[in-house]
């Protein structure tokens, strides 16, 4: 069965290849696949990122989803580090997107950092290591 629902990682993967990624995004757009870009920052700064690079809403995703958003509404302890970057627990931060995905009912997750991997070993989201 093909999935239905798919996330994708925007540092690391949508940014490695933005050519390759918007064609393959239409292609499942074609398909009736949901897409999800989860990352890491604020959706705000997603949905701009994307933007800048050239993706529309609707087309090549439909979803935005926020690791520091979803640990911010668990109130869940973070900071902004000395790059002006959000942290929280290791535990906290690694274990996010597969809390998302199981939230959203996301049957797959592609990502490029291995340490999401283990957290979903324990819901039913399929995790594909995304390497180029």
């Amino acid at each position: 069965m093909i999935s239905k629902k798919i996330g994708v990682d925007l540092h690391g993967v949508i940014d490695d290849d933005i050519t390759f990624f918007k064609g393959l995004l239409e292609i499942f757009y074609f398909a009736s696949i949901e897409i999800y870009v989860i990352s890491g920052p604020p959706v705000k700064d997603i949905e701009q990122e994307l933007e800048e690079y050239g993706f529309k809403k609707g087309l090549h995703y439909q979803h935005v989803a926020s690791v520091v958003d979803h640990l911010k509404n668990k109130g869940v302890q973070m900071w902004i580090g000395q790059e002006g970057t959000w942290w929280a627990s290791d535990d906290e931060w690694w274990s996010a997107k597969a809390e998302i995905c199981d939230n959203k009912n996301i049957d797959l997750m592609i990502d490029d950092s291995e340490e999401y991997e283990k957290a979903f070993k324990k819901i039913r989201t399929k995790f594909l290591l995304y390497t180029s």
